[in-house]
Protein backbone atom coordinates (compact mmCIF):
# COMPACT_ATOMS: atom_id res chain seq x y z
CA UNK A 1 0.00 0.00 0.00
CA UNK A 2 1.44 3.56 -1.11
CA UNK A 3 1.37 6.87 0.83
CA UNK A 4 -1.56 7.48 -0.76
CA UNK A 5 -3.64 4.68 -0.39
CA UNK A 6 -2.61 4.41 3.58
CA UNK A 7 -3.93 7.98 3.51
CA UNK A 8 -6.84 7.58 2.41
CA UNK A 9 -7.64 4.54 4.62
CA UNK A 10 -7.10 6.31 7.42
CA UNK A 11 -9.02 9.27 6.33
CA UNK A 12 -12.21 6.90 5.60
CA UNK A 13 -11.37 5.82 9.44
CA UNK A 14 -11.24 8.87 11.06
CA UNK A 15 -14.13 10.18 8.81
CA UNK A 16 -16.37 7.25 10.07
CA UNK A 17 -15.55 7.95 13.86
CA UNK A 18 -15.82 11.46 13.58
CA UNK A 19 -19.62 11.31 12.20
CA UNK A 20 -21.09 8.57 13.44
CA UNK A 21 -19.27 8.49 16.73
CA UNK A 22 -18.04 11.80 17.81
CA UNK A 23 -20.70 13.17 16.05
CA UNK A 24 -18.02 16.48 14.87
CA UNK A 25 -19.74 17.22 12.00
CA UNK A 26 -17.58 20.15 11.41
CA UNK A 27 -14.59 18.14 11.21
CA UNK A 28 -16.04 15.78 9.37
CA UNK A 29 -17.04 18.76 7.12
CA UNK A 30 -13.80 19.94 6.80
CA UNK A 31 -12.68 17.11 4.21
CA UNK A 32 -15.62 17.55 1.87
CA UNK A 33 -14.66 20.70 -0.44
CA UNK A 34 -17.14 23.25 -0.65
CA UNK A 35 -17.93 22.65 -4.25
CA UNK A 36 -17.96 18.84 -3.63
CA UNK A 37 -20.33 17.37 -5.98
CA UNK A 38 -22.32 14.17 -4.75
CA UNK A 39 -23.22 11.86 -6.97
CA UNK A 40 -25.75 8.70 -5.85
CA UNK A 41 -27.06 5.31 -7.72
CA UNK A 42 -29.70 7.65 -10.06
CA UNK A 43 -26.60 9.78 -11.27
CA UNK A 44 -28.29 12.96 -9.44
CA UNK A 45 -26.32 15.74 -7.85
CA UNK A 46 -26.20 16.84 -4.64
CA UNK A 47 -24.46 19.91 -2.83
CA UNK A 48 -22.84 19.73 0.05
CA UNK A 49 -25.72 20.76 2.29
CA UNK A 50 -28.10 18.35 1.41
CA UNK A 51 -25.25 15.86 1.50
CA UNK A 52 -24.46 16.35 5.60
CA UNK A 53 -28.90 16.13 5.37
CA UNK A 54 -28.68 12.82 3.80
CA UNK A 55 -25.90 11.09 5.75
CA UNK A 56 -27.46 12.83 9.26
CA UNK A 57 -30.72 11.18 8.80
CA UNK A 58 -28.60 7.55 7.63
CA UNK A 59 -26.38 8.49 11.16
CA UNK A 60 -29.87 8.85 13.36
CA UNK A 61 -31.40 5.82 11.71
CA UNK A 62 -27.92 3.60 13.03
CA UNK A 63 -27.59 4.45 16.75
CA UNK A 64 -25.48 1.63 17.43
CA UNK A 65 -21.83 1.48 16.63
CA UNK A 66 -20.31 1.50 12.88
CA UNK A 67 -17.61 -0.30 12.05
CA UNK A 68 -15.14 -0.70 9.33
CA UNK A 69 -14.81 -4.02 8.11
CA UNK A 70 -12.92 -3.92 4.77
CA UNK A 71 -11.51 -1.00 2.76
CA UNK A 72 -10.22 -1.88 -0.60
CA UNK A 73 -9.27 1.67 -2.63
CA UNK A 74 -7.51 2.25 -6.01
CA UNK A 75 -5.44 5.07 -6.71
CA UNK A 76 -4.71 6.92 -9.75
CA UNK A 77 -2.64 9.71 -9.98
CA UNK A 78 -3.83 12.65 -11.87
CA UNK A 79 -1.84 15.50 -10.71
CA UNK A 80 0.76 15.86 -7.83
CA UNK A 81 -2.20 17.19 -5.88
CA UNK A 82 -4.84 15.22 -7.01
CA UNK A 83 -6.28 11.68 -7.12
CA UNK A 84 -8.72 9.38 -8.45
CA UNK A 85 -10.27 6.76 -6.29
CA UNK A 86 -12.17 4.16 -6.90
CA UNK A 87 -13.28 1.08 -4.40
CA UNK A 88 -15.31 -0.30 -1.84
CA UNK A 89 -15.95 -0.13 2.30
CA UNK A 90 -17.60 -2.35 4.20
CA UNK A 91 -19.13 -1.04 7.49
CA UNK A 92 -20.66 -3.15 10.28
CA UNK A 93 -23.65 -1.66 11.93
CA UNK A 94 -24.30 -2.38 15.85
CA UNK A 95 -28.50 -1.80 16.32
CA UNK A 96 -30.00 -2.53 18.61
CA UNK A 97 -31.47 -5.57 20.32
CA UNK A 98 -28.05 -7.21 19.14
CA UNK A 99 -28.65 -7.25 15.50
CA UNK A 100 -25.56 -6.52 13.23
CA UNK A 101 -25.91 -5.15 9.71
CA UNK A 102 -23.64 -4.88 7.10
CA UNK A 103 -23.47 -2.48 4.37
CA UNK A 104 -21.31 -1.91 1.58
CA UNK A 105 -20.52 1.08 0.28
CA UNK A 106 -18.97 1.52 -3.74
CA UNK A 107 -16.91 4.83 -3.79
CA UNK A 108 -15.74 6.77 -6.52
CA UNK A 109 -14.00 10.13 -5.58
CA UNK A 110 -11.66 12.68 -6.08
CA UNK A 111 -9.34 13.96 -3.68
CA UNK A 112 -7.23 16.87 -3.75
CA UNK A 113 -4.78 18.05 -1.32
CA UNK A 114 -5.27 21.52 -0.53
CA UNK A 115 -4.01 22.25 3.47
CA UNK A 116 -4.95 18.56 3.74
CA UNK A 117 -6.73 16.13 1.36
CA UNK A 118 -10.02 16.88 1.23
CA UNK A 119 -13.13 14.99 -1.15
CA UNK A 120 -14.16 16.89 -4.31
CA UNK A 121 -16.42 14.73 -6.39
CA UNK A 122 -18.25 11.73 -4.52
CA UNK A 123 -20.11 8.38 -5.86
CA UNK A 124 -21.92 6.14 -3.63
CA UNK A 125 -23.73 3.24 -4.12
CA UNK A 126 -24.97 1.74 -0.79
CA UNK A 127 -26.02 -1.94 -0.89
CA UNK A 128 -27.00 -3.80 2.14
CA UNK A 129 -26.49 -7.22 1.99
CA UNK A 130 -29.93 -8.63 0.70
CA UNK A 131 -29.32 -5.63 -2.23
CA UNK A 132 -26.04 -6.92 -3.15
CA UNK A 133 -27.06 -10.75 -3.59
CA UNK A 134 -30.20 -9.48 -5.82
CA UNK A 135 -27.64 -6.65 -7.63
CA UNK A 136 -24.89 -6.84 -6.87
CA UNK A 137 -22.26 -3.46 -6.89
CA UNK A 138 -21.11 -1.66 -9.70
CA UNK A 139 -17.92 -2.58 -12.14
CA UNK A 140 -14.88 -0.64 -11.70
CA UNK A 141 -15.59 0.02 -15.32
CA UNK A 142 -19.26 1.63 -14.40
CA UNK A 143 -17.52 3.31 -11.75
CA UNK A 144 -15.09 5.08 -13.98
CA UNK A 145 -18.05 5.82 -16.03
CA UNK A 146 -20.21 7.87 -13.41
CA UNK A 147 -16.56 9.55 -12.34
CA UNK A 148 -16.08 10.73 -16.04
CA UNK A 149 -19.02 12.32 -15.77
CA UNK A 150 -18.66 14.01 -13.09
CA UNK A 151 -15.42 15.42 -13.98
CA UNK A 152 -17.11 17.36 -16.77
CA UNK A 153 -19.95 19.10 -14.96
CA UNK A 154 -19.13 22.68 -13.14
CA UNK A 155 -19.28 22.06 -9.91
CA UNK A 156 -21.17 25.64 -8.91
CA UNK A 157 -23.47 25.93 -11.95
CA UNK A 158 -24.10 22.15 -12.93
CA UNK A 159 -23.58 22.86 -16.30
CA UNK A 160 -20.54 21.86 -18.41
CA UNK A 161 -17.07 22.63 -17.52
CA UNK A 162 -14.22 22.81 -20.34
CA UNK A 163 -13.13 19.75 -20.77
CA UNK A 164 -16.95 18.22 -20.93
CA UNK A 165 -18.37 21.49 -23.56
CA UNK A 166 -15.20 20.53 -26.05
CA UNK A 167 -16.02 16.91 -25.03
CA UNK A 168 -19.62 17.79 -26.42
CA UNK A 169 -19.00 20.06 -28.89
CA UNK A 170 -17.09 17.80 -30.45
CA UNK A 171 -19.64 14.98 -30.77
CA UNK A 172 -21.86 17.66 -32.01
CA UNK A 173 -19.93 19.24 -34.56
CA UNK A 174 -19.17 15.08 -35.90
CA UNK A 175 -22.80 14.48 -35.79
CA UNK A 176 -24.07 17.27 -37.57
CA UNK A 177 -21.41 18.21 -40.19
CA UNK A 178 -24.13 20.09 -42.84
CA UNK A 179 -25.18 22.42 -39.76
CA UNK A 180 -24.60 26.03 -39.72
CA UNK A 181 -22.65 26.72 -36.50
CA UNK A 182 -20.85 29.53 -34.53
CA UNK A 183 -18.62 29.21 -31.54
CA UNK A 184 -19.70 31.70 -28.86
CA UNK A 185 -17.81 32.80 -25.71
CA UNK A 186 -18.95 35.92 -23.66
CA UNK A 187 -17.17 37.24 -20.57
CA UNK A 188 -18.70 39.20 -18.00
CA UNK A 189 -17.15 42.68 -17.86
CA UNK A 190 -15.62 43.82 -14.49
CA UNK A 191 -17.09 40.84 -12.62
CA UNK A 192 -14.24 41.34 -9.89
CA UNK A 193 -16.19 44.62 -9.42
CA UNK A 194 -19.37 42.16 -8.46
CA UNK A 195 -17.43 40.64 -6.24
CA UNK A 196 -16.05 43.21 -4.10
CA UNK A 197 -18.84 45.33 -3.93
CA UNK A 198 -21.40 42.11 -3.31
CA UNK A 199 -19.25 39.35 -1.78
CA UNK A 200 -18.49 36.45 -3.43
CA UNK A 201 -21.11 34.25 -2.33
CA UNK A 202 -23.35 36.85 -4.45
CA UNK A 203 -21.24 36.50 -7.21
CA UNK A 204 -21.24 32.77 -7.13
CA UNK A 205 -25.02 33.42 -7.51
CA UNK A 206 -25.09 35.43 -10.44
CA UNK A 207 -23.20 32.76 -11.92
CA UNK A 208 -25.49 30.21 -11.28
CA UNK A 209 -28.42 32.10 -12.43
CA UNK A 210 -26.29 32.75 -15.79
CA UNK A 211 -25.80 29.16 -16.12
CA UNK A 212 -29.34 28.14 -15.30
CA UNK A 213 -30.93 31.04 -18.00
CA UNK A 214 -28.21 30.07 -20.56
CA UNK A 215 -28.85 26.70 -20.79
CA UNK A 216 -32.74 27.26 -21.03
CA UNK A 217 -31.82 28.79 -24.06
CA UNK A 218 -30.55 25.94 -25.71
CA UNK A 219 -31.88 24.44 -28.48
CA UNK A 220 -32.14 20.76 -29.95
CA UNK A 221 -28.27 20.54 -31.20
CA UNK A 222 -26.73 23.34 -28.98
CA UNK A 223 -24.27 23.16 -25.88
CA UNK A 224 -22.85 25.35 -23.36
CA UNK A 225 -20.31 25.25 -20.65
CA UNK A 226 -18.70 27.84 -18.01
CA UNK A 227 -15.34 27.73 -19.29
CA UNK A 228 -13.52 29.92 -17.09
CA UNK A 229 -14.23 31.80 -13.59
CA UNK A 230 -16.75 34.23 -15.28
CA UNK A 231 -16.39 33.33 -19.29
CA UNK A 232 -19.12 30.80 -20.63
CA UNK A 233 -18.69 29.28 -23.94
CA UNK A 234 -21.78 28.20 -26.38
CA UNK A 235 -22.06 26.18 -29.43
CA UNK A 236 -25.07 27.92 -30.97
CA UNK A 237 -27.02 26.84 -34.26
CA UNK A 238 -28.02 29.80 -36.76
CA UNK A 239 -29.79 29.81 -40.49
CA UNK A 240 -28.76 33.61 -41.03
CA UNK A 241 -26.64 36.43 -39.35
CA UNK A 242 -29.63 38.85 -38.50
CA UNK A 243 -31.47 36.35 -36.65
CA UNK A 244 -28.53 34.81 -34.98
CA UNK A 245 -27.50 38.33 -33.56
CA UNK A 246 -31.08 38.96 -32.12
CA UNK A 247 -30.48 36.50 -30.01
CA UNK A 248 -27.15 37.49 -28.94
CA UNK A 249 -28.25 40.96 -28.53
CA UNK A 250 -31.39 39.28 -25.85
CA UNK A 251 -28.77 37.79 -23.99
CA UNK A 252 -28.41 40.27 -21.54
CA UNK A 253 -31.65 40.44 -20.70
CA UNK A 254 -32.39 36.91 -20.81
CA UNK A 255 -29.27 35.77 -17.95
CA UNK A 256 -29.97 37.93 -15.80
CA UNK A 257 -33.08 37.10 -13.80
CA UNK A 258 -34.93 40.41 -12.75
CA UNK A 259 -34.18 39.77 -9.20
CA UNK A 260 -30.76 39.46 -9.53
CA UNK A 261 -30.84 42.80 -11.43
CA UNK A 262 -32.41 44.66 -8.52
CA UNK A 263 -30.08 43.38 -6.32
CA UNK A 264 -26.99 44.40 -8.53
CA UNK A 265 -26.39 48.21 -8.35
CA UNK A 266 -24.79 48.48 -11.47
CA UNK A 267 -25.82 47.16 -14.80
CA UNK A 268 -23.93 43.43 -15.61
CA UNK A 269 -22.77 43.60 -19.18
CA UNK A 270 -20.79 41.14 -21.54
CA UNK A 271 -18.11 41.17 -23.71
CA UNK A 272 -19.21 38.33 -26.73
CA UNK A 273 -16.86 36.92 -29.26
CA UNK A 274 -18.17 34.82 -32.65
CA UNK A 275 -16.35 32.60 -34.19
CA UNK A 276 -18.56 31.58 -37.43
CA UNK A 277 -17.26 28.04 -37.73
CA UNK A 278 -16.02 26.39 -41.00
CA UNK A 279 -18.10 24.23 -42.89
CA UNK A 280 -16.38 20.79 -42.61
CA UNK A 281 -16.16 21.61 -38.69
CA UNK A 282 -12.79 20.05 -39.12
CA UNK A 283 -11.17 22.63 -36.75
CA UNK A 284 -10.04 21.74 -32.88
CA UNK A 285 -12.25 22.70 -30.57
CA UNK A 286 -10.14 24.74 -28.49
CA UNK A 287 -8.43 26.56 -31.89
CA UNK A 288 -12.51 27.74 -32.18
CA UNK A 289 -12.57 29.00 -28.60
CA UNK A 290 -9.46 30.92 -29.22
CA UNK A 291 -11.34 33.05 -32.04
CA UNK A 292 -13.94 33.42 -30.19
CA UNK A 293 -11.53 34.65 -27.69
CA UNK A 294 -9.53 37.08 -29.89
CA UNK A 295 -13.12 38.58 -31.34
CA UNK A 296 -14.90 38.41 -27.07
CA UNK A 297 -11.93 40.84 -26.53
CA UNK A 298 -12.18 42.96 -29.81
CA UNK A 299 -15.80 43.33 -28.81
CA UNK A 300 -14.75 44.73 -25.24
CA UNK A 301 -12.62 47.17 -26.70
CA UNK A 302 -15.24 48.36 -28.87
CA UNK A 303 -17.66 51.01 -27.61
CA UNK A 304 -20.17 51.25 -30.41
CA UNK A 305 -22.25 48.56 -29.37
CA UNK A 306 -23.55 48.67 -26.50
CA UNK A 307 -23.68 44.47 -26.32
CA UNK A 308 -19.98 44.57 -26.92
CA UNK A 309 -19.66 41.87 -29.21
CA UNK A 310 -17.53 40.90 -31.99
CA UNK A 311 -17.18 38.71 -35.11
CA UNK A 312 -13.87 37.13 -35.28
CA UNK A 313 -11.52 38.15 -38.53
CA UNK A 314 -8.93 36.77 -40.02
CA UNK A 315 -7.19 39.92 -39.25
CA UNK A 316 -7.97 39.76 -35.96
CA UNK A 317 -5.32 36.93 -35.14
CA UNK A 318 -2.22 39.10 -36.60
CA UNK A 319 -3.28 41.56 -34.40
CA UNK A 320 -3.43 39.28 -31.58
CA UNK A 321 0.15 37.89 -32.03
CA UNK A 322 1.36 41.20 -32.72
CA UNK A 323 -0.21 42.36 -29.20
CA UNK A 324 1.10 39.34 -27.33
CA UNK A 325 4.74 39.96 -28.98
CA UNK A 326 4.27 43.50 -27.66
CA UNK A 327 3.21 42.35 -23.86
CA UNK A 328 6.16 40.16 -24.09
CA UNK A 329 8.42 42.62 -24.96
CA UNK A 330 6.74 45.27 -22.30
CA UNK A 331 9.18 44.18 -19.54
CA UNK A 332 13.08 44.18 -20.98
CA UNK A 333 11.80 47.73 -22.11
CA UNK A 334 11.07 48.40 -18.35
CA UNK A 335 14.56 47.04 -17.76
CA UNK A 336 16.71 48.95 -20.43
CA UNK A 337 14.59 52.49 -19.87
CA UNK A 338 12.92 52.21 -23.21
CA UNK A 339 9.65 54.19 -21.51
CA UNK A 340 10.18 57.75 -21.78
CA UNK A 341 8.49 60.51 -19.24
CA UNK A 342 7.05 63.16 -21.47
CA UNK A 343 5.44 66.35 -20.26
CA UNK A 344 2.85 68.38 -22.08
CA UNK A 345 2.54 72.12 -20.73
CA UNK A 346 -0.66 73.66 -19.41
CA UNK A 347 -1.07 77.80 -19.18
CA UNK A 348 -3.17 80.31 -17.69
CA UNK A 349 -4.68 81.71 -20.20
CA UNK A 350 -4.84 85.60 -19.04
CA UNK A 351 -1.39 85.38 -18.25
CA UNK A 352 0.40 82.93 -20.09
CA UNK A 353 2.25 81.70 -17.45
CA UNK A 354 3.36 78.12 -16.83
CA UNK A 355 1.22 76.22 -13.98
CA UNK A 356 1.35 72.56 -14.12
CA UNK A 357 1.95 70.07 -16.54
CA UNK A 358 0.54 66.72 -16.99
CA UNK A 359 2.66 63.36 -17.38
CA UNK A 360 2.40 61.10 -20.24
CA UNK A 361 4.36 58.19 -21.68
CA UNK A 362 6.39 56.76 -24.88
CA UNK A 363 7.86 54.02 -25.84
CA UNK A 364 10.87 54.51 -27.36
CA UNK A 365 12.05 51.92 -29.73
CA UNK A 366 14.26 51.50 -32.42
CA UNK A 367 11.52 51.29 -35.44
CA UNK A 368 10.05 54.88 -33.85
CA UNK A 369 7.68 55.88 -30.88
CA UNK A 370 4.89 54.48 -29.69
CA UNK A 371 1.92 56.44 -28.53
CA UNK A 372 0.25 54.80 -24.95
CA UNK A 373 -3.32 53.90 -27.52
CA UNK A 374 -0.91 51.54 -28.63
CA UNK A 375 -0.23 49.56 -25.84
CA UNK A 376 -1.84 50.87 -23.36
CA UNK A 377 -5.06 49.04 -23.70
CA UNK A 378 -3.03 45.56 -23.95
CA UNK A 379 -1.32 46.02 -20.52
CA UNK A 380 -4.69 46.86 -19.10
CA UNK A 381 -6.09 43.57 -20.82
CA UNK A 382 -3.25 41.24 -19.08
CA UNK A 383 -2.52 42.87 -16.08
CA UNK A 384 0.22 44.01 -16.98
CA UNK A 385 -0.76 47.89 -15.87
CA UNK A 386 -0.55 47.39 -12.26
CA UNK A 387 3.15 47.31 -12.41
CA UNK A 388 4.05 49.73 -15.37
CA UNK A 389 1.91 52.09 -13.40
CA UNK A 390 4.26 52.35 -10.28
CA UNK A 391 6.97 52.32 -12.83
CA UNK A 392 6.00 55.26 -14.62
CA UNK A 393 4.85 56.84 -10.96
CA UNK A 394 8.42 55.98 -10.12
CA UNK A 395 10.01 58.23 -12.99
CA UNK A 396 7.58 61.05 -12.38
CA UNK A 397 8.82 61.49 -8.42
CA UNK A 398 12.14 60.76 -9.37
CA UNK A 399 12.52 63.68 -12.08
CA UNK A 400 10.72 66.23 -9.65
CA UNK A 401 12.79 64.95 -7.37
CA UNK A 402 15.55 65.67 -8.82
CA UNK A 403 14.23 69.48 -10.15
CA UNK A 404 13.52 70.01 -6.39
CA UNK A 405 17.05 69.00 -5.33
CA UNK A 406 18.69 71.56 -8.32
CA UNK A 407 16.72 74.30 -7.32
CA UNK A 408 14.82 74.47 -10.08
CA UNK A 409 11.15 75.73 -10.43
CA UNK A 410 8.58 73.04 -10.01
CA UNK A 411 4.82 73.00 -11.27
CA UNK A 412 2.61 70.48 -10.45
CA UNK A 413 2.56 67.48 -12.42
CA UNK A 414 -0.59 65.67 -12.76
CA UNK A 415 -0.21 61.68 -13.47
CA UNK A 416 -3.00 59.16 -15.23
CA UNK A 417 -3.75 55.84 -12.95
CA UNK A 418 -5.49 53.08 -14.78
CA UNK A 419 -8.95 52.67 -13.54
CA UNK A 420 -8.42 48.87 -12.90
CA UNK A 421 -5.40 50.10 -11.05
CA UNK A 422 -7.33 52.27 -8.43
CA UNK A 423 -9.40 49.56 -7.94
CA UNK A 424 -7.23 47.61 -5.98
CA UNK A 425 -7.80 47.09 -1.99
CA UNK A 426 -4.17 48.69 -0.89
CA UNK A 427 -3.76 50.93 -3.66
CA UNK A 428 -3.96 54.63 -1.76
CA UNK A 429 -1.48 52.96 0.48
CA UNK A 430 1.16 52.17 -1.77
CA UNK A 431 0.77 54.93 -4.16
CA UNK A 432 1.37 57.28 -1.25
CA UNK A 433 4.84 55.34 -0.36
CA UNK A 434 5.86 56.15 -3.93
CA UNK A 435 5.48 59.62 -3.24
CA UNK A 436 6.48 59.52 -0.24
CA UNK A 437 9.78 57.80 -0.87
CA UNK A 438 10.85 60.68 -2.72
CA UNK A 439 9.94 63.26 -0.51
CA UNK A 440 7.68 64.67 -2.94
CA UNK A 441 5.18 67.14 -1.43
CA UNK A 442 1.27 65.69 -1.87
CA UNK A 443 0.26 69.71 -3.38
CA UNK A 444 2.58 68.51 -6.42
CA UNK A 445 0.68 65.57 -7.73
CA UNK A 446 -2.22 66.08 -9.49
CA UNK A 447 -4.43 62.78 -9.62
CA UNK A 448 -6.91 62.53 -12.36
CA UNK A 449 -9.23 60.51 -12.87
CA UNK A 450 -12.06 60.05 -15.59
CA UNK A 451 -15.06 60.92 -15.88
CA UNK A 452 -16.36 56.86 -16.88
CA UNK A 453 -14.18 55.54 -13.91
CA UNK A 454 -16.89 56.84 -11.66
CA UNK A 455 -19.46 54.88 -13.78
CA UNK A 456 -17.87 51.61 -12.98
CA UNK A 457 -18.03 51.89 -9.13
CA UNK A 458 -18.99 55.15 -8.23
CA UNK A 459 -18.50 54.64 -4.31
CA UNK A 460 -15.16 53.38 -4.61
CA UNK A 461 -14.34 56.12 -6.55
CA UNK A 462 -16.15 58.63 -4.18
CA UNK A 463 -13.79 56.72 -1.10
CA UNK A 464 -10.51 57.21 -2.76
CA UNK A 465 -10.97 60.88 -3.90
CA UNK A 466 -11.82 61.42 -0.44
CA UNK A 467 -8.79 59.87 1.04
CA UNK A 468 -6.41 62.19 -1.54
CA UNK A 469 -7.99 65.15 -0.81
CA UNK A 470 -7.33 64.57 3.11
CA UNK A 471 -3.91 63.97 2.10
CA UNK A 472 -3.57 67.19 0.52
CA UNK A 473 -3.40 65.80 -3.77
CA UNK A 474 -4.74 67.54 -5.99
CA UNK A 475 -7.63 65.86 -7.60
CA UNK A 476 -8.70 66.37 -11.40
CA UNK A 477 -11.95 65.03 -13.01
CA UNK A 478 -10.16 64.13 -16.56
CA UNK A 479 -12.42 63.88 -20.15
CA UNK A 480 -15.23 65.37 -18.56
CA UNK A 481 -17.98 66.09 -21.11
CA UNK A 482 -17.21 62.28 -22.91
CA UNK A 483 -18.48 59.92 -20.03
CA UNK A 484 -21.72 59.17 -18.82
CA UNK A 485 -21.50 60.60 -15.42
CA UNK A 486 -24.45 63.08 -14.20
CA UNK A 487 -23.45 66.47 -13.25
CA UNK A 488 -24.34 65.29 -9.63
CA UNK A 489 -20.94 63.95 -10.22
CA UNK A 490 -19.17 67.23 -9.21
CA UNK A 491 -21.66 67.13 -6.22
CA UNK A 492 -19.85 64.16 -3.98
CA UNK A 493 -16.22 64.18 -5.58
CA UNK A 494 -13.95 66.75 -3.37
CA UNK A 495 -12.22 68.06 -7.02
CA UNK A 496 -10.45 70.50 -7.90
CA UNK A 497 -9.44 70.81 -11.30
CA UNK A 498 -11.85 70.10 -14.15
CA UNK A 499 -10.59 69.44 -17.57
CA UNK A 500 -13.02 69.65 -20.68
CA UNK A 501 -12.18 67.06 -22.97
CA UNK A 502 -11.15 68.55 -26.70
CA UNK A 503 -13.68 67.02 -28.04
CA UNK A 504 -16.14 69.38 -26.94
CA UNK A 505 -14.13 72.46 -28.79
CA UNK A 506 -15.20 70.85 -32.34
CA UNK A 507 -17.57 73.00 -33.84
CA UNK A 508 -17.66 75.63 -31.37
CA UNK A 509 -17.64 78.70 -33.44
CA UNK A 510 -20.80 77.21 -35.24
CA UNK A 511 -22.37 75.73 -32.86
CA UNK A 512 -24.32 77.93 -30.59
CA UNK A 513 -25.57 74.97 -28.01
CA UNK A 514 -21.65 74.00 -27.92
CA UNK A 515 -21.13 77.26 -26.64
CA UNK A 516 -23.84 77.12 -24.22
CA UNK A 517 -22.72 74.09 -22.45
CA UNK A 518 -18.79 75.20 -22.28
CA UNK A 519 -19.91 78.30 -20.84
CA UNK A 520 -22.36 76.76 -18.61
CA UNK A 521 -19.81 74.29 -17.32
CA UNK A 522 -16.85 76.66 -16.60
CA UNK A 523 -19.19 78.64 -15.09
CA UNK A 524 -21.15 75.67 -12.71
CA UNK A 525 -16.95 74.63 -11.57
CA UNK A 526 -16.06 78.37 -10.65
CA UNK A 527 -19.15 78.56 -8.52
CA UNK A 528 -18.14 75.32 -6.49
CA UNK A 529 -14.71 76.18 -6.57
CA UNK A 530 -13.21 74.33 -9.10
CA UNK A 531 -10.83 75.59 -11.78
CA UNK A 532 -11.28 74.53 -15.56
CA UNK A 533 -8.61 72.89 -18.01
CA UNK A 534 -9.52 73.06 -21.56
CA UNK A 535 -7.71 70.31 -23.71
CA UNK A 536 -7.29 69.71 -27.38
CA UNK A 537 -6.14 74.10 -28.14
CA UNK A 538 -4.82 74.45 -30.93
CA UNK A 539 -5.68 77.78 -32.65
CA UNK A 540 -5.36 81.22 -31.57
CA UNK A 541 -9.01 81.78 -31.60
CA UNK A 542 -9.63 79.14 -29.48
CA UNK A 543 -7.24 80.26 -26.67
CA UNK A 544 -9.27 83.92 -26.75
CA UNK A 545 -12.63 82.24 -27.04
CA UNK A 546 -12.10 80.23 -24.02
CA UNK A 547 -9.94 83.04 -21.76
CA UNK A 548 -13.31 85.32 -22.83
CA UNK A 549 -15.44 82.82 -21.33
CA UNK A 550 -13.26 82.42 -18.25
CA UNK A 551 -11.25 79.26 -18.30
CA UNK A 552 -8.36 79.23 -15.90
CA UNK A 553 -5.82 76.85 -17.90
CA UNK A 554 -5.48 76.05 -21.45
CA UNK A 555 -3.50 73.08 -22.75
CA UNK A 556 -2.92 72.03 -26.31
CA UNK A 557 -0.52 71.99 -29.36
CA UNK A 558 -1.03 75.76 -29.96
CA UNK A 559 0.95 76.39 -26.17
CA UNK A 560 3.27 72.89 -26.29
CA UNK A 561 3.05 69.48 -27.38
CA UNK A 562 3.98 66.73 -25.50
CA UNK A 563 8.17 67.03 -25.00
CA UNK A 564 11.00 64.31 -23.10
CA UNK A 565 11.16 65.60 -19.06
CA UNK A 566 14.67 66.94 -19.83
CA UNK A 567 13.60 68.90 -22.69
CA UNK A 568 10.46 70.21 -20.81
CA UNK A 569 12.34 71.23 -17.77
CA UNK A 570 15.12 73.15 -20.16
CA UNK A 571 12.40 74.80 -22.00
CA UNK A 572 9.78 75.56 -19.44
CA UNK A 573 11.44 75.75 -15.93
CA UNK A 574 13.30 78.03 -14.51
CA UNK A 575 16.71 77.45 -13.11
CA UNK A 576 18.62 78.93 -10.77
CA UNK A 577 20.79 80.50 -12.95
CA UNK A 578 17.82 82.55 -14.83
Amino acid sequence: MNMIEKKINDLSESMIAWFFEQKEDDVFASHLSEKLLWINENQKHYDKQITLSYLRQLRDDYQGKVEIKHQDYYVFPLHPLICFVVGTMTIELNLEKNQLKKIEICISGIWQEENDWCLTHFYSSIKDERLMSRNGSLSLHQQLEVIQKAAMIDPLTQINNLQGFEEEAAVLLKKYPKQKYVMIKFGIRDFRFVNRRHGYKMGDLVLKHIAKNLFATLKERETCGRVEKDVFAMLYCFENKPSLEQRVEQLETVLIDQQIRQRLETKIHFNIGIYQIENDHTEYIKDMLDKALIAQKKGSRSISHRHHYAYYEEWMMTAQYQRSKLLEEAPKAMEKNEFALYIQPQFDLTSGTLVAGEALVRWITKEGIRMPDEFIPIFEEQGFIFSFDYYMLDKICQQMRNWIDAGVEVHPISTNQSRLHIEEENYFKDFCAVIDRYQIPHEYIIFELTESAFVENSEKMVYLTKQLHEHHYKIAIDDFGTGYASLNLLSVVPADILKIDKSMLKGYSTNIRTQIIIEKIIQLAHDIGMSVVCEGIEEPAEWEYLKKIGCNIGQGFLMGKPIESEAYRKLWLKTPNH
